[in-house]
């Protein structure tokens, strides 16, 4: 974990306790979306450098 990724989780650490049920879900709803978008990104770069089109590898 790199230097802005420790600042990060530690403000994240500092702001989700002060969060209400909404906001918190919000955030986590986010996140997801985050997370799912990286590892796609991470599938098609894996599937380009095997040689498969990311066209068939996110089919």
């Amino acid at each position: 974990m790199n230097i802005n990724e420790q600042k990060a989780a530690s403000k994240i650490c500092e702001i989700i306790p002060v969060l209400d049920n909404k906001e918190h879900e919000m955030l986590l709803s986010y996140a997801a979306g985050m997370i799912a978008q990286k590892k796609l990104e991470e599938k098609k770069a894996v599937g380009e450098r095997n040689g498969v089109s990311s066209d068939k590898n996110t089919a």
